[in-house]
């Protein structure tokens, strides 16, 4: 294992930050819209 563990421990932290940047940008996409409906309609 000692040769591949640079290798696993890149894929994973590769698979990680894809994530995270996933859940970032729906976050972010979550308040524009959000921003954008209270926006549209005021009254709620």
């Amino acid at each position: 294992m000692g040769q591949y563990t640079w290798y696993v421990w890149s894929s994973v932290g590769l698979v990680l930050a894809s994530l995270a940047w996933l859940a970032i940008n729906a976050l972010w996409q979550h308040r524009q819209v959000r921003k954008q409906l209270q926006q549209v309609n005021p009254c709620r």
